[in-house]
């Protein structure tokens, strides 16, 4: 890396494209290909780090008083990017006593109220280590599509199991599912990197209308100026928009 930099004659070191260098696009996409998902580089945005990926899909899809369903117990810092946007972290709890399963539609479904925006969760899970099966993504996938929900798949740890009876199944995995759909993966667990001073991470939101992505600002600057007020430092970066005109993905 020091010869790299070393040898390095470019007279301006400019400025990448804001939704990531394409050919890293492209290599990001060919993963989700390998695993059978249909994946564009249109459909990727890079993001430094896993933290600021999740912030920008929460900015994307809440407003102010929005509430955010989270299975509990969960990864701590999820309460520190609702609150960036004045957005609410509603907990549902489980129990060790069951192996800490993804609740039932019913018992999930009584914390959604006409502010709840989306489901976040993390599969495999930090820190209960579980996996969600194919029935719990079906069940998750059902409730977002009854109360037009929009559901964000932290999948940092996807390639982290070592019990053979147990498969992955990813957001990305549900097929039609696509308008509610945010998956946010990195490489910092992946290639043991999570102590690296600029790391990578993305935002993954195929469509399959054969539509082009169209990046509208003003979905989330306002967002972004209320934090300003509060004085929050927000760094320029990607985001993955809503890609419905009124803002929220359309019931079944």
């Amino acid at each position: 890396m020091i010869d790299a930099y070393r040898n390095f004659d470019a007279e301006v070191l400019a400025y990448s494209p804001s939704l990531g260098i394409p050919s890293l696009r492209e290599s990001i996409a060919a993963y989700h290909r390998r695993y059978g998902q249909p994946m564009e580089p249109r459909d990727v945005a890079v993001t430094v780090g896993g933290s600021e990926a999740i912030f920008f899909a929460l900015s994307a899809v809440c407003d102010p008083g929005d509430e955010i369903l989270v299975r509990e117990p969960f990864y701590a810092n999820y309460i520190a990017f609702a609150a960036m946007i004045s957005a609410k972290v509603v907990p549902i709890p489980s129990s060790i006593d069951n192996g800490y399963a993804l609740p039932s539609r019913e018992e999930i479904a009584r914390f959604i109220t006409p502010r709840t925006k989306v489901i976040l969760y993390i599969s495999p899970e930090n820190p209960t280590g579980i996996v969600y099966d194919r029935q719990e993504m079906d069940s998750l996938r059902e409730l977002c599509e009854r109360y037009g929900l929009y559901l964000i798949s932290d999948e940092v740890y996807r390639e982290f199991i070592y019990d053979d009876h147990v498969r992955f199944t990813s957001v990305l995995d549900l097929p039609g599912f696509e308008q509610h759909a945010i998956l946010v993966d990195s490489i910092s667990k992946r290639f043991s990197s999570c102590g690296a001073a600029h790391r990578l991470h993305r935002d993954v939101q195929p469509r399959r209308d054969g539509s082009r992505r169209q990046v509208r600002p003003g979905a989330v600057v306002p967002t972004h100026r209320r934090a300003a007020r509060r004085g929050c430092r927000l760094s320029h970066g990607p985001v993955v928009l809503r890609p419905h005109q009124g803002g929220v993905p359309p019931a079944a």
